[in-house]
Protein backbone atom coordinates (compact mmCIF):
# COMPACT_ATOMS: atom_id res chain seq x y z
CA UNK A 1 0.00 0.00 0.00
CA UNK A 2 3.11 2.58 0.54
CA UNK A 3 3.75 2.09 -3.34
CA UNK A 4 0.31 3.30 -4.29
CA UNK A 5 1.54 7.23 -2.71
CA UNK A 6 4.60 7.15 -4.24
CA UNK A 7 3.64 6.09 -7.94
CA UNK A 8 1.05 8.73 -7.56
CA UNK A 9 3.91 11.37 -6.71
CA UNK A 10 5.94 10.07 -9.69
CA UNK A 11 2.84 10.16 -12.39
CA UNK A 12 2.20 13.73 -11.26
CA UNK A 13 5.67 14.84 -11.50
CA UNK A 14 6.19 12.94 -14.83
CA UNK A 15 2.34 15.04 -15.39
CA UNK A 16 4.20 18.35 -14.55
CA UNK A 17 7.25 18.33 -16.40
CA UNK A 18 5.39 17.21 -19.70
CA UNK A 19 3.18 20.22 -18.86
CA UNK A 20 5.90 22.66 -18.43
CA UNK A 21 7.79 21.66 -21.43
CA UNK A 22 4.63 21.91 -23.88
CA UNK A 23 4.08 24.99 -22.51
CA UNK A 24 7.80 26.45 -22.56
CA UNK A 25 7.32 25.09 -26.38
CA UNK A 26 4.30 26.66 -27.25
CA UNK A 27 5.51 30.14 -25.89
CA UNK A 28 8.97 31.15 -26.82
CA UNK A 29 10.88 33.18 -24.45
CA UNK A 30 14.08 33.62 -25.99
CA UNK A 31 15.47 37.34 -26.02
CA UNK A 32 18.30 38.63 -27.94
CA UNK A 33 19.95 40.55 -24.39
CA UNK A 34 22.78 42.72 -24.34
CA UNK A 35 25.35 41.74 -21.48
CA UNK A 36 28.10 43.79 -22.34
CA UNK A 37 29.31 46.94 -24.43
CA UNK A 38 31.61 47.45 -27.11
CA UNK A 39 34.59 49.89 -26.17
CA UNK A 40 35.06 50.87 -29.40
CA UNK A 41 33.09 54.22 -30.91
CA UNK A 42 31.63 53.66 -34.30
CA UNK A 43 31.82 55.36 -37.02
CA UNK A 44 28.56 56.95 -38.53
CA UNK A 45 28.84 55.37 -41.97
CA UNK A 46 28.61 52.17 -40.47
CA UNK A 47 25.20 52.38 -38.53
CA UNK A 48 21.77 52.24 -40.26
CA UNK A 49 19.18 52.65 -37.05
CA UNK A 50 19.27 51.83 -33.10
CA UNK A 51 16.72 50.50 -30.40
CA UNK A 52 17.07 50.83 -26.92
CA UNK A 53 17.29 47.95 -24.84
CA UNK A 54 15.98 48.52 -21.05
CA UNK A 55 16.74 46.87 -17.97
CA UNK A 56 13.25 46.91 -16.88
CA UNK A 57 12.24 44.39 -18.80
CA UNK A 58 13.76 41.43 -19.51
CA UNK A 59 17.25 42.01 -19.89
CA UNK A 60 20.17 42.83 -17.11
CA UNK A 61 21.51 46.25 -18.43
CA UNK A 62 20.54 49.32 -20.47
CA UNK A 63 21.99 49.24 -23.74
CA UNK A 64 21.65 50.84 -26.93
CA UNK A 65 21.96 48.44 -29.88
CA UNK A 66 22.86 49.89 -33.33
CA UNK A 67 22.12 48.01 -36.37
CA UNK A 68 25.49 48.13 -38.71
CA UNK A 69 25.05 48.25 -42.71
CA UNK A 70 26.61 44.95 -42.50
CA UNK A 71 23.61 43.96 -40.66
CA UNK A 72 25.54 43.41 -37.06
CA UNK A 73 24.05 44.31 -33.90
CA UNK A 74 26.47 46.44 -32.06
CA UNK A 75 25.55 46.70 -27.71
CA UNK A 76 26.70 50.43 -26.23
CA UNK A 77 26.48 52.06 -22.98
CA UNK A 78 23.66 54.94 -23.30
CA UNK A 79 25.79 56.91 -20.62
CA UNK A 80 28.35 57.47 -22.97
CA UNK A 81 28.69 60.81 -24.80
CA UNK A 82 29.81 59.28 -27.96
CA UNK A 83 26.25 57.00 -27.73
CA UNK A 84 24.31 60.11 -27.48
CA UNK A 85 26.12 61.72 -30.19
CA UNK A 86 25.34 59.02 -32.53
CA UNK A 87 21.27 58.96 -31.53
CA UNK A 88 20.93 62.31 -31.77
CA UNK A 89 22.31 62.25 -35.63
CA UNK A 90 20.24 59.10 -36.30
CA UNK A 91 16.97 61.20 -34.93
CA UNK A 92 17.43 63.88 -37.13
CA UNK A 93 17.84 61.62 -40.05
CA UNK A 94 14.41 60.14 -38.69
CA UNK A 95 12.66 63.28 -38.15
CA UNK A 96 13.85 64.44 -41.83
CA UNK A 97 11.98 61.04 -42.96
CA UNK A 98 14.90 58.93 -44.45
CA UNK A 99 14.66 55.55 -44.88
CA UNK A 100 16.20 52.89 -42.83
CA UNK A 101 17.06 55.36 -39.80
CA UNK A 102 14.14 54.23 -37.82
CA UNK A 103 14.56 53.43 -34.09
CA UNK A 104 12.17 51.00 -32.77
Amino acid sequence: MKTLPATAFVSFLLFWLLLTRLIAEAYPTTYDCCYRYTRKPLPRYAVRRFTMQSADEVCDINAVIFHTTHRFRVCANPQEKWVKVLIETLSKKTSQGRRGYNNF
